[in-house]
């Protein structure tokens, strides 16, 4: 484990060298494996705002590990694979000597990302729920917070915290693009590319999902007339 972890830690931090190191130990066990800490993690830090909130340690592992949590790790997994399915295509698109065909090269890629992935989300998921424990913390031990306006406050909070998360996202593209660059061999120009437009088409297609499903619900509501 404390390989993984300074591996990890590695690619976070140096990852040019890391990737060229690591590309040849890339299996599909290790990278869903990978992929599946960072889920964890970042459900386990989301959980910590409901876990302040309740004070009760047996309420919040039943909310952990409820079917409902352990559905939404499924669901991240699959998004996952399949934004990386869609940059696999698309770097048929950009590659001129279209020397990559099928999956090819789809086990290192996902391999690389998984990689940086977990440390990424380990420090996404304290910017993101930091604001709201601070908060909670701070206004029941009455610290220097709760002396100043509450809307101030929170908005100074909220907004570092945004910046952070601001900055991590866009290193995480870097990281992204510098993973296909050492994958399939071509320009961080193409890579950015491929990443945002992989993106953007997952993002196109979650919400046309999300549509479908929000339109069908409407229609089971009004055909058994329980909406509310």
């Amino acid at each position: 484990m404390q390989n993984f972890v300074l591996t990890w830690f590695n690619a976070f931090v140096h990852p040019k060298e890391t990737f060229v190191k690591e590309k040849a130990n890339a299996s599909w066990i290790k990278a869903i494996s990978f992929i599946i800490v960072a889920v964890l993690i970042a459900n386990f830090f989301f959980g910590i705002e409901r876990f302040v909130d309740i004070h009760n340690i047996g309420a919040w592992s039943e909310y952990y590990f409820s079917s409902y949590r352990i559905s939404i790790y499924f669901v991240d997994l699959i998004i996952v694979l399949i934004f990386h399915l869609f940059l696999s295509v698309l770097i048929r698109l950009v590659k001129e000597d279209k020397i990559v065909k099928g999956i090819s090269g789809v086990k290192e890629q996902l391999y690389l990302f998984s990689l940086f992935v977990v440390p990424l989300s380990f420090l996404s998921s304290i910017f993101w729920i930091l604001p709201s424990v601070v908060f909670h913390i701070s206004f029941r031990s009455k610290s220097i917070l709760s002396i100043l306006d509450n809307q101030f406050a929170n908005n100074l909070v909220w907004g570092v915290c945004l910046i952070f998360l601001a900055i991590l996202f866009l290193y995480g593209f870097y990281l992204s693009a510098l993973s296909l660059m050492e994958t399939y061999k071509i320009s961080f120009i193409k890579a950015v590319i491929t990443t945002v437009i992989a993106f953007v088409i997952l993002l196109i297609v979650i919400g046309l999902f999300l549509s479908f499903l929000f339109m069908s619900y409407e229609m089971a509501c009004e055909a058994s007339g329980d909406c509310l």
